[in-house]
């Protein structure tokens, strides 16, 4: 297991475009623990600064009120119900597979929606926005894994079981 603690206000990593540059299916799961005073916070993002002047998200996956939410190129957002227990480790998993694209919380979907994804050469970061927003992630997250297909339902509840 790798894990890595990002402190919410200037901690952050990112990762090159080819890394996650998909139009098409893919995934993303990992393990997440939020800080026990994080209200909000920035998971993954893939886009330009999307201030006057920037090309806007392909994609990105944030949190506020303990509820999930994901952005698509299109700026349209779908939320989970809230799910987060501040403090607490749960296995997230998103699934972009077209109209039946999903968010899985510890093994179980959580939302069904159909996003539009753009390709951009933007790198992903991983616990921040954007390079001029100071929206971070407060807390641990752990093997985070990108995967190049859309994963099936019981391959997300495998992953949130372990090995």
């Amino acid at each position: 297991s790798k894990s890595f603690t990002l402190d919410g206000s200037t901690t952050y990593l990112t990762l090159p475009s080819a890394a996650a540059d998909y139009t098409d299916d893919f995934s993303i799961a990992f393990w997440m623990k939020t800080a026990a005073d994080a209200t909000q916070g920035v998971l993954c993002y893939k886009a330009d600064d999307p201030l006057p002047g920037g090309t806007g998200p392909s994609y990105g996956l944030s949190f506020g009120t303990g509820a999930f939410a994901f952005r698509d190129g299109s700026g349209n957002l779908f939320q989970t119900a809230a799910l987060i227990t501040p403090d607490t480790w749960i296995h997230v998993v998103l699934v972009i597979n077209g109209a039946d694209s999903r968010i899985y919380v510890d093994g179980v979907s959580r939302l069904t929606f159909s996003p539009t994804v753009l390709a951009n050469t933007n790198l992903l970061r991983i616990g921040r926005f954007s390079p001029t927003d100071s929206l971070y992630f407060d807390g641990e997250l752990a093997d985070f894994m990108i995967y190049s297909k859309a994963l099936a339902a019981y391959e997300a509840k495998a992953l949130a079981i372990g090995p």
